[in-house]
């Protein structure tokens, strides 16, 4: 180990009897980071299994049963004064866990929007996990067959026909490699889950038909809602997305002392995905161990060198550089996700799930979480504004910074009180008041920024439990050090900078591309409107002239008139042509001919400015 990184991965040797030598291969986690055990050494309740699928025959009907029963339930408890909001939260995550298959990624998504929803449901949601049956080993020899096209024997020397888990979409076993002994994990797709998600798709769609109509729940953005869950489905319906996803993490990780399992391409299909088998303890084992026998849970954080609050901060840590930093990061980081390994080391898994962001939103996001750890809560107002899909009004721009900017400090108070519940500290707490301020004047965030949130989201449910007294403000001003110690490093601040110079080149590239003939178009026109302005001008600057002189000639006729009436005749005027002018000039008084030969003069300046 390195400057805190992995120097390179643990070697281990096998002996291969069919070749009668020892081989050598890399190990993801050394052998001396394998911590004890903490759960009990008895082997897990075995998973229920069915060979037979019955789709229900009208699934849009029973969705709306269900829901509606969970409305009237709350409906009679309000009514009898027992309705708490934390049990009804619970109460609607187990609707969707019974409704099961694409109902739990349509909970997941409804997390995201803590802007509308209440933060207990939110919460809750977030947590969702499939109560699915598993499927039976023939199903799975069938999957692999189809899937890599040959038997499983000559790829596995020893496999599980049990299942480990199950879930919605796949289910788990353990396995040992032909030859090498090294033990993997293998998810087999369930043979159901493509019609079963199509099927829960078709009736999801009739549904937000049918809220659209009614007008529902508009806020929700159905259609953005309904590509995300499409996306979803795609990629977790074929599990080489997920293989790509985990050789890159694994490579941005390693930087992070962050462990990702290895994952074994050449037997990696659409159906089947083989990753290697960390292990580790669970983070759901560690929480749960810790609410039942805390004692038993500080025993083994004793023994195996494991600082509650410095995995939390590894965790923060490494997700604020994976969203700000790599923009590649882990969606789904809830405690189900999360081994945790000796000394305080971490290992993620299940990668069907990850983020990226488009640059602009990301440079923004980052500019409002920097000013937020600054407390330049104005800033950091504005800045998350630019992240919304639409500006709110001209007239509520004032009322709703106002407001904003009252949640930030609101929020910022929180963090430092002691005694207060994690959930009114976290994260999540502060996008939850700053999204509802927004829905309240009817601005919408994008699904970027709801991506993002539900990450802190599931993250929270892991935090809550390493470092319940954790203070936000104090880890984001500890990420943006870290962050700028390592942008001076000579080792990043080369790659930056040709990163950066490709950067500018390809830019100037793309305006001469777009921008050239756009301009020389314009110059073009530029020169013929150049030259019919300087004749129009010409035309004007004449006739100005004309005007001036014409006025200066009024003025010379006003004032020798005004000496004929007043000073003595002048004859040899009068008979000329100008007599009927004289005789009009002299209907006027003195200080009336004064007056207009001051505002006759005072036009000719302005003429002559002109």
């Amino acid at each position: 180990m390195e400057d805190g990184r992995l120097s390179d991965y643990d070697q281990f040797t096998v002996y291969d009897p069919n070749r009668g030598e020892t081989l050598r291969a890399k190990k993801t986690v050394a052998d001396d980071l394998i911590p004890t055990a903490l759960v009990s050494d008895k082997p897990r309740p075995p998973v229920d299994q069915t060979t037979t699928y019955s789709a229900p025959r009208f699934p849009l009907m029973r969705m709306i049963v269900k829901f509606i029963a969970h409305v009237s339930n709350n409906l009679r408890l309000r009514l009898i004064r027992r309705y708490d909001a934390d049990d009804a939260a619970v109460r609607l995550r187990n609707v969707f866990e019974e409704l099961g298959g694409l109902w739990i990624k349509v909970g997941q998504l409804i997390a995201m929007r803590n802007d509308i929803f209440s933060d207990p449901i939110c919460r809750e949601l977030s947590r969702l996990q499939s109560r699915a049956l598993g499927f039976s080993f023939e199903l799975v020899r069938e999957s692999v067959r189809r899937d890599l096209g040959v038997e499983i024997e000559e790829v596995f020397e020893q496999f599980d026909t049990e299942p480990f888990a199950a879930a919605s979409i796949s289910q788990v076993h353990f396995a040992r490699l032909t030859g090498r002994g090294e033990r993997v994990c293998v998810k087999v797709l369930r043979p159901d889950a493509e019609g079963a998600f199509k099927r829960d798709l078709a009736a999801i769609q009739r549904l937000v038909g049918l809220m659209n109509f009614l007008g529902i729940l508009r806020d929700l953005q159905f259609g953005e809602a309904l590509y995300e869950l499409k996306e979803m489905v795609k990629e977790e319906l074929d599990f080489r997305f997920e293989a790509s996803n985990m050789r890159r993490m694994r490579k941005t990780l390693r930087e992070h002392s962050i462990f990702v399992p290895r994952v074994y391409r050449k037997y990696c299909g659409r159906y089947t995905l083989v990753s290697e088998y960390i292990d580790g303890v669970l983070m759901t084992d560690f929480i749960e161990v810790g609410r039942h026998d805390p004692e038993r849970q500080a025993s083994w954080c004793k023994t195996n060198d494991v600082n509650p609050r410095k995995v939390a901060k590894r965790l923060f840590l490494s997700c604020m550089r994976q969203l700000l930093e790599d923009n590649l990061f882990h969606a789904d980081i809830h405690p189900g996700n999360i081994l945790l390994l000796r000394e305080g080391r971490v290992a993620l898994i299940d990668f069907g799930t990850i983020g990226r962001t488009e640059k602009t939103f990301l440079a923004n996001y980052r500019r409002s979480l920097a000013a937020l750890a600054d407390r330049d809560f104005s800033k950091a107002v504005d800045v998350t504004m630019q992240l919304t899909i639409a500006p709110p009004a001209l007239d509520q721009i004032k009322p709703l910074r106002k407001e904003l900017i009252r949640s930030y400090k609101e929020w910022d108070a929180r963090t430092h009180l002691t005694g207060l519940g994690y959930h009114e500290r976290s994260m999540a707490a502060a996008g939850g008041d700053s999204g509802r301020v927004m829905a309240k004047y009817g601005v919408l965030l994008s699904w970027d920024f709801m991506r993002i949130s539900r990450t802190w989201g599931t993250l929270d449910a892991s935090i809550c439990h390493l470092y319940p007294d954790a203070n936000y403000m104090a880890l984001f001003q500890t990420y943006f050090r870290h962050a700028t110690r390592r942008a001076g490093q000579v080792r990043s601040v080369v790659p930056r900078f040709i990163k950066m110079a490709a950067s500018i080149n390809r830019g100037v590239q793309e305006y001469e591309s777009l921008l050239g003939p756009e301009l020389r178009r314009r110059i073009v026109y530029s020169s013929a409107a150049v030259q019919m302005s300087q004749r129009f001008a010409m035309s004007l600057v004449s006739m100005l002239k004309l005007l001036k002189w014409g006025l200066y000639l009024a003025l010379i006729i006003g004032a020798v008139a005004l000496i004929d009436k007043h000073i003595f005749d002048l004859f040899w005027l009068e008979q000329n042509a100008v007599e009927d002018v004289f005789e009009l000039v002299h209907q006027f008084g003195a200080w009336d001919l004064l007056l207009i030969s001051g505002v006759v003069m005072a036009l000719v300046y302005f003429l002559r400015q002109a």
